[in-house]
């Protein structure tokens, strides 16, 4: 009984001895985390990285139409759109300027010619050609025998 009890001891003293490393490490950890806090924090007042925040819906559609008066009779789709806008450093999502753009074409504010959108006050400055019409001397055999 007695080997027991001292067994019991031992073990005692072992998972005791284990707590004791467990939050000596947990200390260590919580130091290491502090510490790369205060490196992360340091590093944001050497080098600044500021990004910019999306433009707000709001100023979004004047944004727009300040881009689309821009282009001018060239026109602009949402991926030119979202290009541009980074250029001048802004941040625009292409699915709000494609939504944005397709309801613009629904208020009649604007038209879509060839994949691109354009102010109305520029449609006059299109130069929209014409259908190519093609006429057919003969037609091939296949062609014969297909009904319409």
């Amino acid at each position: 009984m007695a080997r027991l009890i001292d067994k019991i001891n031992e073990l005692a003293e072992a998972i005791k001895a284990h707590e004791d490393k467990i939050s000596k490490k947990e200390k260590e950890l919580l130091d290491l985390k502090a510490h790369l806090k205060g490196l992360h924090e340091a590093m944001r007042l050497i080098d600044p990285v500021e990004k910019p925040e999306p433009v707000k819906k709001s100023g979004l559609k004047v944004k727009l139409l300040d881009l689309l008066e821009e282009v001018g009779a060239e026109g602009l789709n949402s991926t030119i759109a979202v290009q541009m806008a980074a250029e001048r450093g802004d941040e625009i999502l292409r699915e709000s300027v494609s939504s944005l753009l397709s309801k613009m074409v629904k208020a009649d504010a604007c038209i879509q010619h060839n994949g691109r959108y354009i102010l109305r006050k520029f449609e006059k400055d299109l130069r929209i050609e014409a259908p190519r019409v093609v006429k057919m001397t003969s037609m091939p055999p296949r062609a014969r025998n297909m009904r319409l």
